[in-house]
């Protein structure tokens, strides 16, 4: 589960079910457990990686990594756009 925390969504916590007390600024996003270390969960979103089509891009500079995502209708994450240190990539 994501929640609002100023202009970003931070993950807060995740279940084996369908949450069913979701509040306000709360969104309930689909992911893959792919590591446990108490107290820690490593979850994938399917957003970790960014292609760049040939030619169109250059390794992005030092900086601020953010994604712009969306939440479709199927609880999955889609992402819009990478900003790095603010500006659009690439």
């Amino acid at each position: 589960m994501l929640v609002r925390r100023g202009g970003y969504h931070e993950a807060v916590r995740a279940s084996r079910t369908e949450p069913t007390d979701l509040g306000p600024d709360e969104l309930w996003v689909v992911g893959t457990v792919d590591g446990y270390e108490p107290p820690s969960v490593h979850v994938s979103y399917g957003i970790e990686r960014y292609f760049v089509p040939q030619g169109k891009g250059r390794p992005p500079l030092p900086g601020p990594i953010e994604v712009e995502a969306a939440v479709g209708a199927n609880h999955r994450l889609y992402l819009r756009r990478l900003l790095v240190d603010g500006r659009p990539y690439p």
